[in-house]
């Protein structure tokens, strides 16, 4: 979606919102009546059908709106007024829908845990590349040999200059 059809389905959801606090509450969402877009476009003429089609898609998708489409709750329509209720087939779909849902954002969530290891262990293999690894101390022999023995008096050294 562009930058200005997602500002414009934003701004539908803010209209919606502040025009129909009762139905559009971000709290306490409530079943829409069935061809609640049609109302809604002749109450907003103003408005562009894709766009406000969009924000509808969107409000109706959310987490917190499809959990009140239990079988049997009221549906209402722009006047608030209860037209009907939720059928037992929307209220299985909702329910698959949110079911979906949650095992989407559970395979998201394990994938980011994954990532965030697999960048902990490169950025371990790279530290260890940069250190030097320490070569292993030798052994302790058996039978060590002793240092070298050291002159008892201070050796002079004396040079032969040629040509003299």
């Amino acid at each position: 979606m562009s930058q200005s059809k997602r500002s414009a389905t934003i701004q539908i959801q803010a209209d919606l919102v502040s025009r129909w606090p009762d139905l559009f509450s971000l709290q306490a969402p409530v079943p829409l009546a069935i061809g609640i877009r049609e109302s809604l476009m002749q109450a907003m003429p103003d408005a562009m059908r894709p766009a406000l089609a969009n924000a509808l898609c969107q409000w109706c998708s959310r987490p917190a709106y499809l959990m009140t489409l239990k079988s049997g709750a009221a549906r209402h329509d722009l006047d608030g007024a209860v037209v009907g209720e939720v059928s037992e087939e929307a209220a299985t779909v909702a329910a698959e829908r949110l079911q979906s849902l949650k095992d989407q954002a559970k395979v998201r969530e394990e994938a980011k845990q994954r990532a965030e290891q697999e960048e902990k262990a490169r950025a371990a293999a790279a530290k260890a590349q940069k250190k030097p690894a320490k070569p292993p101390k030798p052994a302790p022999s058996v039978n060590p040999e002793p240092p070298p023995a050291k002159p008892a008096a201070p050796v002079i050294v004396v040079k032969k200059r040629r040509g003299l």
